[in-house]
């Protein structure tokens, strides 16, 4: 998948509503919630954005808000250890 002059990589099966996508640091760098780009990030795509991240969040996962800065609609997650989780749709 080409997202401007990056290309994205993505991993999943037919008839799953999720994968994963293996996304340039360089294209990261300008996100607009200020993730730390010091560590791995991972990916994942879904079929249901919002009902995926109020579930996180009604469950006391911290969770950007939904936006689509640089291309489909996407937020992000933080894990127990901080290290941060994109999803898209």
């Amino acid at each position: 998948m080409e997202a401007g002059p990056f290309q994205i990589v993505e991993v999943g099966f037919e008839g799953q509503d999720f994968s994963f996508q293996l996304v340039p640091v360089e294209m990261m760098r300008a996100n607009p919630d200020n993730l730390d780009l010091a560590t791995p990030s991972v990916a994942f795509r879904v079929e249901d954005l919002d009902t995926l991240r109020a579930t996180l969040v009604a469950n006391g996962v911290q969770a950007t808000e939904v936006g689509n800065a640089r291309g489909p609609r996407s937020f992000a997650f933080s894990d127990p250890e901080g290290k941060w989780f994109a999803v898209l749709s």
